[in-house]
């Protein structure tokens, strides 16, 4: 609950300064600084009972900082945006989604094992993007009567409403645009040049998933 109340404030405060690009890039630097659940750096670590040694990822300030803190503000992130959105209805469109979700994106870049880039992507891109496209036109695969129905397509209605969007875009539209803004986001912060190699791969294969064309 603290953590919650903390995203949630986050962004009712960058709500607060009409979602300035300068404060979201203040608020990003909390998440991001030495110490911040979403910073990761390199170092060596060396085992006396072997003779390699091997990079490990650990956070800035403190190696001990849990992998779970991580988790959970990928998996909150969404409601917390959700309902302060919701809360504040606006007649214009104010909310630069891309710009806050780079402290995620770049995370990614540098996830030091599977598990923690398959959780922000199940936990923030997947559901996020599944929203916002349009429902697939092919028929999905049958289910098998043990796994039980598919589950709930997941549901951003004010966060959509709120999003920045291509002048003149349709209405029916405009969650097609936000989500092809997204992937070709990440597909610039995958390509940078400092990005692992393995995860570059993962984020590329993830971007075309969707099968969408990006300009």
């Amino acid at each position: 609950m603290l953590i919650r109340r903390f995203i949630n404030v986050g962004f009712r405060l960058l709500e607060r300064e009409d979602w300035d690009l300068r404060a979201i890039e203040l608020y990003n630097e909390v998440l991001t600084s030495p110490g911040g659940p979403l910073q990761y750096v390199q170092s060596w670590r060396y085992e006396s009972k072997v003779t390699c040694s091997y990079f490990m990822f650990h956070s800035v300030e403190s190696p001990k900082t849990p992998h779970s803190l991580t988790y959970h503000l990928a998996e909150i992130f969404l409601d917390e945006l959700e309902k302060v959105s919701a809360a504040s209805p606006s007649s214009f469109r104010s909310i630069p989604l891309v710009p806050l979700l780079q402290p995620y994106m770049r995370t990614l870049t540098i996830a030091p094992s599977s598990p923690i880039f398959s959780r922000l992507i199940e936990g923030l891109f997947k559901p996020m993007l599944t929203a916002f496209f349009p429902p697939p036109s092919k028929p999905q695969p049958r289910r098998r009567k043990k796994d039980g129905p598919p589950p709930p397509r997941p549901e951003y209605p004010a966060i959509l409403d709120n999003c920045v969007e291509d002048e003149g875009a349709e209405a029916e539209k405009e969650g097609e645009f936000v989500g092809k803004e997204i992937l070709k986001s990440m597909f610039e912060v995958g390509g940078r040049p400092d990005v692992d190699e393995h995860n570059r791969r993962k984020i590329y294969q993830f971007v075309a998933e969707w099968d969408v064309e990006l300009d």
